[in-house]
């Protein structure tokens, strides 16, 4: 039903542009014959990179043959669609402005925020679900998360500073590292209501990114007169989609190895000698005594109880590990963005959106001198 809801939304916003026209403006031919090409090749192999980062932490990435095998084809398919665009003389992906040094290093910075970001879909989700919580109790932390992504949004547009756009983008990595950092401090206690906090400083932080970014690419693409325009959609939206899948599946990826090394350390200090071991083992069969008569059954089912107990801790000490990690790597990122920042002042450059502000004011003076 959720596709569904999603095809229909899909409609209702092709129907408001049919009905809702642009007012009548410049036009000239867009597509080419050539453009399917690019697009047959481009698609699927989208379609398998997918594939692979959705499936290769739940399948495991060694495990099965044909992740390999769609990687490769995926990687081969991505590099036939560039050789094809970059030998065009009227490309649909314009891959030599794609590759300037400033668009190559907005799309390492977006793409880097959005792995961090998978912390919030990941690494809190996740943990709640280990502690036994479902959607239904986390409705008021999805609100607390909405409601400061949008004051993040609001944020961003009343202090948009045209000639630093780099400071509130290392703002939002330092609020996630924070966000992170408290995450880290999780136990089996810890309920929705632990992460109200953490989750809207998150949720702020990537919309005040988000806007930012989407204004210095926007910026970069408008001063080319607007012709770059697909080239820049397909890879922001690239490097927010497929940096959201490849933030997950690192992180899964990095939970599962820690949580088989945090259940190992757990298995070993759990010995039947130990009275505490004992009394866990005990109480376990106590709890069902009123369905299994059986003592044998009671005591083998009591020690799956302990085994469940053992796993969930050992999980949550993993989810605890991916905060760090995702709190280490945020540190990192806001290094590199005051690095990216000290070079521009040292190369003396201008932002795009002053740039941009400059050829309008021109090409508005030498409008009014026409007239």
């Amino acid at each position: 039903m959720l596709y569904w809801f999603e095809l229909g939304l899909a409609l209702l916003t092709l129907g408001a542009v049919w009905s809702l026209p642009l007012p009548p403006s410049e036009r000239e031919k867009a597509f080419e014959p050539l453009d399917f090409l690019t697009c047959a090749l481009f698609m699927p192999a989208l379609w398998l990179l997918v594939a692979v980062l959705s499936e290769g932490r739940i399948e495991w990435w060694t495990e099965r043959a044909w992740m390999g095998q769609a990687l490769a084809a995926s990687i081969a398919l991505i590099g036939a669609a560039l050789i094809i665009e970059h030998l065009r003389a009227n490309p649909l992906i314009n891959t030599r402005w794609l590759a300037t040094h400033e668009l190559v290093r907005l799309m390492l910075v977006a793409a880097s925020v959005r792995i961090l970001l998978s912390e919030q879909a990941f690494g809190s989700v996740g943990l709640l679900n280990v502690v036994g919580m479902l959607n239904d109790q986390m409705i008021t932390l999805n609100l607390i998360i909405v409601g400061a992504s949008l004051a993040g949004l609001a944020t961003a547009v009343l202090t948009l500073r045209p000639a630093d756009l780099g400071t509130p983008i290392n703002i939002a990595v330092a609020l996630i590292a924070a966000g992170a950092f408290i995450d880290s401090f999780s136990n089996n206690l810890t309920r929705p209501s632990s992460f109200y906090f953490s989750q809207a400083i998150i949720g702020f932080a990537s919309m005040l990114f988000l806007a930012q970014a989407v204004v210095i690419g926007f910026s970069r693409m408008l001063l080319t007169g607007g012709k770059q325009f697909i080239s820049f959609v397909v890879l922001f939206a690239m490097s927010q989609s497929v940096g959201g899948l490849v933030g997950t599946a690192l992180l899964g990826t990095f939970q599962t190895a820690r949580e088989k090394f945090h259940s190992h350390e757990l298995v070993q200090s759990i010995v039947a000698s130990d009275p505490l071991v004992a009394a866990r083992l005990q109480a376990g069969a106590a709890q069902l005594s009123g369905t299994l008569g059986d003592p044998t059954w009671r005591a083998a089912s009591g020690a799956g109880l302990l085994a469940q107990q053992v796993s969930r801790e050992a999980n949550i000490l993993a989810f605890n590990d991916v905060f760090r990690l995702i709190a280490v790597l945020a540190v990192l990122a806001l290094l590199w963005g005051l690095y990216i920042r000290w070079s521009i002042r040292r190369r003396g450059e201008i932002s795009p959106v002053v740039l941009l502000q400059k050829k309008m004011q021109e090409a508005a003076a030498a409008q009014k001198a026409v007239t």
